[in-house]
């Protein structure tokens, strides 16, 4: 007598929650960059938006919380026009290429050639 017991295939589910899992971490970390960054406003934030921007341009995975913390970016007092170029520069592709997100690009995009509508380094781009 021979008894084979088979595991059950793996569901969808369970890669899913996982991915699930990983996305809430990463939402949890930007949200409180984002309290961090408008609590705290000595924080140089050109040590923080280069790894940031790296990361958007390799991963090209962007997500609606990404947005909202260019925005916190875009309005902190620390930011300096070399320092939101870069950012502008991505907000500029998203918003020409990215069917998805272009609309949540706009509003970072505008805080940040406001606030540099002056400055040389924005009028060149």
């Amino acid at each position: 007598f021979f008894l084979m017991i088979r595991r059950p295939p793996r569901s969808p589910h369970c890669i899913s929650s996982a991915a699930s899992d990983v996305y809430k971490r990463q939402e949890l970390i930007l949200r409180n960059f984002m309290t961090l960054f408008v609590q705290v406003k000595k924080i140089p934030l050109d040590i923080l938006m280069d790894p940031l921007l790296k990361s958007a341009v390799r991963d090209r995975k962007l997500d609606l919380i990404d947005f909202e913390l260019y925005s916190v970016v875009a309005k902190h007092p620390k930011l300096t026009a070399e320092t939101a170029l870069p950012l502008l520069e991505l907000l500029i592709k998203v918003y020409i290429h990215n069917h998805t997100f272009f609309p949540c690009a706009f509003t970072p995009i505008i805080i940040i050639l406001k606030r540099f509508k002056t400055s040389q380094n924005v009028i060149l781009l």
